[in-house]
């Protein structure tokens, strides 16, 4: 009985957080379908090198402060958890501080390196962003160690349809604007965001003006690798753009952007499950060892697969379709580039699963290294292919650079744990085979339901 309650408790929370991933990647897919068209190439390739860094800031802060936050709220003393949301918060600020001497010395420089003078007033409202990003961070982090994965879907959901409503209605209605207007537009939403997590998140909420420098120092010794991680898994997965934008142009950007904005979709649920099965694995691997972190590995990745691979199969097809619907005409190259970075979403379930098992192993200093050599190898290879390639390049430069590290990750995760990888397949053809009878079976009841 126990076990089928924390069955379903689990399958709601994953539900919550699936739909947070969907929200955050169909908004952002609308968003970009009418920017798309309300911009021209060049100010739209603009737009998205500025939200490759500002999404770069917000990743590198969840990095250091989410991760260390979720793992000792969970397995810790609850008389400690006070302390420990304290110092989380005074490590918050510190990294944001950095984080605005760091906008205001790159503003200029990536201006010059990318060609646009735009950016610079669009780095410098961003610092209002990089504020708000203190309490937004520090609610989503908190609901996340009490398993609220609700409250950070209502913030998520508020967050991308204020940004939606400003986008959506310029379309109607043909209103010009200017892009730093999208930039204070990008801030606002922020501000939204927090006030609806504020008030999921209030009765969660705990802090002491004596902050303990035990925990700062626990802290920010575990944040330090999860925050490396997350630069060099950013860097990894934005260094294609950048390095378009620096060695072409932001046009090029444009035309590769269709390409990851659809890839995006395809991985809402290996993000949303990673986010639910860290804080599980954590509790299972505090008491059952490596077979729990060996058995949820393998069936993850197996359902992860089962669903991911029909969609790239149908995506690697219908590709030229369904490029013409998302950005129109004038994105030919774009149809072969969906079709490289399709055959490299079915690897990154596989590598991101892994990154989790460490982490929640302990082991997030084997992960920062392991997402940091990705990230070298990536900046190597894309610098070659894309001037030997071109545009495509980027995306031959990635696969590459996934289709190594799967190898090497896979070989490492087997000698760690001792996962099977027949087994991944295995889970992936039985859950693909209870899909099937569970959608006959529903199709089929409702016939019956009809006849009677």
């Amino acid at each position: 009985m126990i076990e089928k309650i924390r069955a379903s408790y689990w399958l709601k929370s994953g539900s919550f957080s699936v739909l947070s991933q969907f929200s955050n990647v169909f908004f952002g897919f609308i968003n970009f379908y009418f920017l798309l068209r309300i911009l021209d190439k060049n100010d739209f390739g603009v737009w998205t090198l500025f939200l490759s860094v500002a999404t770069f800031m917000e990743l590198v802060k969840n990095g250091f402060i989410t991760s260390p936050l979720v793992r000792y709220s969970m397995v810790e003393e609850k008389r400690e958890y006070t302390n420990i949301l304290s110092a989380s918060l005074v490590l918050n600020m510190v990294v944001t501080a950095f984080q605005i001497v760091t906008i205001l010395s790159l503003s200029f420089f990536l201006s010059d390196v990318w060609s646009s003078p735009q950016l610079q007033n669009l780095f410098l409202i961003f610092l209002v962003a990089t504020v708000l990003l203190i309490p937004a961070t520090h609610f989503s982090a908190i609901q996340q160690a009490n398993l609220n994965f609700k409250g950070n879907l209502y913030s998520n959901i508020a967050r991308q349809f204020t940004f939606f409503v400003f986008v959506s209605i310029s379309y109607w209605f043909d209103i010009k604007f200017e892009l730093w207007h999208l930039a204070v537009i990008h801030s606002f939403s922020i501000l939204v965001s927090v006030l609806v997590a504020y008030y999921n998140v209030r009765t969660f909420l705990s802090f002491s003006f004596t902050v303990s420098r035990k925990w700062i120092a626990e802290l920010a010794q575990y944040g330090k690798y999860t925050f490396g991680t997350n630069i060099s898994s950013t860097v990894l997965r934005n260094v294609d753009t950048w390095m378009l934008g620096a060695m072409l142009s932001p046009a090029a950007v444009t035309i590769y952007n269709p390409a990851m904005r659809i890839a995006n979709i395809v991985e809402v649920p290996t993000v949303s499950l990673s986010s639910i099965f860290f804080p599980k694995l954590l509790s299972r691997f505090a008491t059952e060892g490596a077979p729990a972190a060996k058995d949820m590995y393998e069936k993850s990745v197996g359902v992860l697969f089962a669903f991911m691979f029909p969609v790239v199969l149908v995506t690697i097809v219908l590709a030229d379709p369904i490029v013409n619907f998302v950005a129109g005409e004038g994105f030919d190259e774009t149809v072969d580039i969906l079709r490289i970075a399709m055959v490299t979403g079915l690897i990154i379930p596989f590598n991101r699963q892994v990154g989790v098992t460490l982490d929640a192993m302990g082991k997030a200093k084997t992960n920062f290294y392991f997402v940091l050599r990705n990230a070298g190898l990536n900046i190597f290879l894309s610098y070659f292919y894309i001037q030997y390639f071109g545009i495509i390049g980027a995306a031959y430069g990635m696969l590459t650079t996934f289709v190594f590290s799967f190898a090497y990750n896979q070989f490492y995760i087997q000698r760690l744990i001792g996962v099977n990888f027949l087994n991944i397949f295995k889970h992936a053809f039985l859950f693909q085979k209870k899909f099937i009878f569970f959608v006959l079976d529903f199709v089929l009841s409702r016939k019956v339901n009809r006849v009677d």
